[in-house]
């Protein structure tokens, strides 16, 4: 989605804080917003013309909900891996995926670069799972699957509490990484929960896993 709110707008007199007004400060508060062209229009060049405070006001009303592709794959990455996302990843998201950043400023690339951090970390994993020594099978790759899904639906709190429910903190961040990847890379995600899978024979007994 593009933002086309320019035809029509004359902004050569309209300033703030001094400042001449440009398209791409209205580009800047209102990217990804297509205003439609008409009264809508009208009244948008109207209040950025004479209050530019009420101008970013009607744009955040109509921005309400929306996310750029950025901030698409970043908020998917969250859902997606859980736990596997660090604090600081997080709280970068969660800043430029807010209503808040559309007024104080969005950094495209700060939130890239989450995103590679995420990215990058978990192609270590999948590329490290290679290496990752034999242990007895006590389970087969079926009844592993199976666990790795039980045990992260049941890590609704991310491992927040020591309740014995789920993924302890110890294993909830490479737990729900292997989740994530059961579909794309199930040999990388079965090798890596088997490294401590067998801690949870109790839950799995209990779920009828094995």
């Amino acid at each position: 989605m593009t933002i086309d709110i320019t035809i029509g707008i004359d902004l050569s007199n309209a300033t703030i804080d001094g400042e001449p007004v440009t398209h791409a400060d209205i580009d800047k508060v209102g990217a990804g917003y297509s205003a439609s062209v008409g009264t809508q229009s009208r009244y948008f060049s109207e209040i950025m013309f004479y209050d530019r405070d009420a101008g970013r006001r009607f744009i955040l009303s109509k921005l309400d909900g929306f996310v750029d592709e950025v901030q698409q794959e970043a908020l998917d990455l969250v859902s997606k891996f859980g736990p596997f996302v660090l604090k600081k990843e997080r709280d970068v998201i969660t800043l430029y995926t807010s209503m808040a950043s559309r007024e104080e400023g969005y950094s495209r690339k700060k939130l890239q670069a989450a995103i590679d951090s995420i990215a990058a970390r978990s192609k270590a994993v999948r590329e490290g799972a290679a290496k990752l020594p034999s242990l007895p099978r006590t389970m087969s790759d079926a009844q592993v699957v199976a666990g790795i899904r039980y045990l992260t639906g049941l890590d609704a709190d991310r491992a927040a509490k020591a309740n014995r429910v789920g993924w302890s903190n110890a294993h909830s961040q490479l737990g729900h990484w292997a989740c994530a990847h059961l579909d794309t890379y199930p040999a990388e995600a079965i090798a890596v929960a088997r490294q401590f899978i067998d801690r949870y024979l109790g839950q799995l007994r209990t779920g009828g896993i094995v």
